[in-house]
């Protein structure tokens, strides 16, 4: 009996051993989980604001993609004032060329009427001249009737 109680207690006292060490081990798991978990909430928090400054950035290049499009289409509104403007510079360009045209020619037509007139006058002093002549002859021309008429007799 005495062998069978102490082999009990061996078995005991293993098994005592064996429970211990199940228990460090399960302590040292529970430890070992406890970090796992601590590290596993970190990353959560670090993946939350890594998502958080992810949505953040997103929205900053939304903002950015708008703003690009409005500039694409005020540029595009700016082309077609510039295009249009031109379009006008080469119209006025026309009309500014058509004006001094005209301008020119009546510059000439000026030039001609000047001439003329000058001409006109010319010819207005020898008409002038021719007119004295004929009133001088028309003047005479009773006396010299008389003297024909005298002569004639």
């Amino acid at each position: 009996m005495s062998t069978t109680i102490q082999e009990v207690a061996e078995a005991v006292s293993e098994e005592t051993s064996i429970t211990e060490k199940a228990v460090m081990k399960t302590h040292e798991l529970a430890e070992a989980i406890e970090g796992v978990t601590k590290k596993t909430h970190a990353a959560e928090m670090r993946s939350k604001e890594t998502e958080k400054e992810s949505q953040e950035g997103l929205r900053a290049v939304n903002q950015l993609l708008e703003v690009t499009q409005k500039s694409s289409e005020a540029t595009e509104k700016i082309s077609g004032v510039i295009a249009k403007v031109s379009e006008s510079t080469g119209k006025i360009s026309i009309f500014t060329s058509t004006i001094t045209g005209i301008a020119d020619q009546t510059n000439l037509l000026a030039l001609n009427a000047s001439i003329e007139a000058a001409r006109a006058g010319e010819v207005a002093k020898v008409l002038l001249w021719w007119r004295k002549k004929f009133e001088n002859l028309r003047s005479s021309l009773p006396s010299l009737y008389k003297r024909s008429k005298s002569s004639c007799r």
